[in-house]
C-alpha cells in the first residue's frame, strides 16, 4: 500500500490482543485506513517487543498482515 494514498488511519477499538512469553511481548490490533481514492482498508498490525529492563521494551519488529 502506498503511503501517499492514505488520508487517515486509526486503531480499531476492541481488536487489541496482548500475550507474553518470558520477556517477549506480542501486541496485535487492527488499523483502518481511509484511502484518497475512496474507500477503506483494514489491516492487522503485530508488534513484538523484548523487555530489556523493568519498564523498558525494544519494539523494533512490526508485521502488517492483510
Amino acid at each position: 500500500m502506498e503511503r501517499g494514498g492514505i488520508l487517515r488511519a486509526e486503531a480499531v477499538r476492541g481488536t487489541q490482543e496482548a500475550e507474553w512469553e518470558g520477556r517477549t511481548l506480542f501486541l496485535a490490533f487492527d488499523i483502518r485506513y481511509e484511502l484518497s481514492g475512496g474507500g477503506f482498508r483494514t489491516e492487522r498490525a503485530r508488534f513484538v517487543g523484548q523487555r530489556t529492563w523493568f519498564d523498558t521494551y525494544d519494539w523494533s519488529r512490526a508485521i502488517a498482515e492483510r
